[in-house]
């Protein structure tokens, strides 16, 4: 056997292994995307019924139990829906599709997706978690402006303190949490997608 021969022999195995690896790699990316997804799904589920059945609480409980109601009651009000509405649509935004056809005959075009998608919910949660709190405290503060207008003093400090304290804990608590998914969970994946679109 010539020596060129043995050159292509060997380039062409090379080849073959690495594309082994590469499939390899794909199929283990995709079972973790998947995994991931699935818990993402449900989450996402769990928290617009949550949100959902606020929302109708809001409206038939708040607002038909409050008389003579101000334009910023009306205003707090509505930025409520707004900041619940909003969270809602970007969080199934960034739902990663697994569209069989995509898979199979665009798999680049897909990882390229999927990477958006997840680049985008960590917008979500260093970006549209913070301005959704700020839109919902807003909205809430207007809210409470009216509802506790006959109190004294001491009793509206007392009552926007512990609103504005719950909403704080409540913040830094889903940030933290969120991050530590983001850097367990999430990461990982990031780093497989950029590895392989890297590759091409």
């Amino acid at each position: 056997m010539e020596i060129e021969e043995i050159k292509n022999l060997w380039k062409e195995q090379k080849t073959r292994d690495i594309e082994i690896k590469s499939t390899q790699y794909y199929t283990s990316l995709l079972d973790g995307l998947k995994k991931n997804e699935k818990k993402v799904k449900r989450n996402y589920i769990i928290m617009s019924i949550v949100m959902l059945f606020t929302i109708f609480f809001i409206d038939k409980v708040a607002v038909e139990s409050m008389t003579d109601k101000t334009m910023l009651t009306w205003a707090g009000f509505w930025m409520i829906y707004l900041a619940i509405a909003a969270i809602i649509y970007v969080s199934w935004a960034t739902v990663i599709k697994f569209d069989v056809k995509g898979l199979t005959e665009s798999s680049l075009e897909f990882l390229k997706t999927a990477r958006e998608k997840l680049r985008l919910r960590n917008r979500l949660r260093t970006i549209g978690i913070p301005v959704y709190t700020a839109l919902l405290t807003i909205g809430i503060t207007f809210v409470y402006i009216q509802v506790t207008a006959p109190m004294e003093l001491i009793y509206k400090v007392i009552t926007y303190t512990l609103f504005y304290l719950f909403m704080a804990i409540i913040t830094v608590f889903s940030y933290k949490r969120e991050k530590k998914k983001y850097l367990n969970e999430v990461k990982p994946i990031e780093d497989k997608l950029d590895t392989l679109l890297n590759e091409h």
